[in-house]
C-alpha cells in the first residue's frame, strides 16, 4: 500500500532514509564523466537543473528524472492502472492486500550498490533519450498484451545494461510473489491479481514461472 495518507509518510521517511547520499558525497562524484555529459544535457530539457539532483543516490535522482519525464509526456500519475483498480475497488467488499510493503520496495531499489545504481542511473538516462519517440508504441504494447513487446523493450534493456538491478527488481520480486500467489489460489472466491508490465513477459515473468509451477494458464 502506497497510496494510503500513512503510506505516503512513510515513504517519505523512508526517501530521505535511503535516498540521500551522506554528508561529503554527491550524485556527480558517484558517476561517470560520460553520465555527468548526458545529465547536463539531458535534465535541463525537463526544467531540471542538475544542481538540484545533488544530494540524492543515483537510484533517486533516476526515479525523480522518470517521473517528471512522465509528466512532461502528458502522462498522468493519477491515472495509471494501479489507481483505476483502487478505485474499483473503493466501496465494495473488495479485500486489498499486497505482495510487498513500502519499506522492502524502497530497499529493492536502494538496496544495490551506489557502484550499480551509477551504471543503471547511466542506462537509465539512455532508455529516457529514446522514451519519446518510444511511448506510443510501448504503450500500446501494455494495452494489447504484448509480451514480446514488452519484454524486449523493458526488461531486455535493463537486462543488458544494469543485469544487477534486473536481478533484484525483477527476478528476485518475481520469485518472492509466487509462492505468495500459489497460497492465495488454495483460498476460494474470485481473485484479481496486478503486477506491473516488466514482471508478466519472458523466461523470469510471473507467467512463465506460474506454469514451471504446474499452473495452467489460459490467456482471456
Amino acid at each position: 500500500d502506497v497510496h494510503s495518507p500513512e503510506s505516503q509518510g512513510q515513504m517519505q521517511q523512508l526517501v530521505m532514509q535511503h535516498g540521500l547520499n551522506p554528508p561529503g558525497v554527491t550524485l556527480s562524484s558517484l558517476l561517470s564523466a560520460e553520465a555527468n555529459a548526458a545529465l547536463a544535457e539531458f535534465a535541463p530539457t525537463l526544467g531540471v537543473a542538475p544542481a538540484m539532483l545533488e544530494p540524492m543516490r543515483p537510484w533517486l535522482a533516476q526515479v525523480m528524472l522518470a517521473v517528471t519525464q512522465m509528466q512532461a509526456l502528458g502522462l498522468d500519475p493519477s491515472a495509471g492502472a494501479e489507481a483505476g483498480l483502487l478505485a474499483l475497488g473503493a466501496g465494495s467488499d473488495t479485500q486489498m492486500g499486497y505482495f510487498e510493503t513500502a519499506e522492502e520496495q524502497i530497499r529493492f531499489l536502494a538496496g544495490v550498490s551506489d557502484e550499480v545504481q551509477a551504471r543503471a542511473f547511466d542506462q537509465g538516462l539512455e532508455d529516457m533519450a529514446d522514451l519519446p519517440t518510444q511511448l506510443n508504441e510501448l504503450v500500446t504494447a501494455w494495452a494489447l498484451g504484448d509480451m514480446a513487446v514488452l519484454e524486449e523493450m523493458i526488461n531486455g534493456s535493463m537486462r543488458e545494461g544494469s543485469p544487477e538491478v534486473y536481478e533484484t527488481l525483477i527476478v528476485t520480486r518475481n520469485n518472492n510473489w509466487v509462492p505468495q500467489i500459489a497460497e492465495i489460489m488454495e483460498g476460494e472466491g474470485t481473485v484479481f491479481i496486478a503486477v506491473g508490465a516488466a514482471h508478466l513477459p519472458g523466461e523470469d515473468g510471473v507467467i512463465q514461472l506460474l506454469q514451471d509451477a504446474g499452473y495452467s494458464i489460459s490467456r482471456q
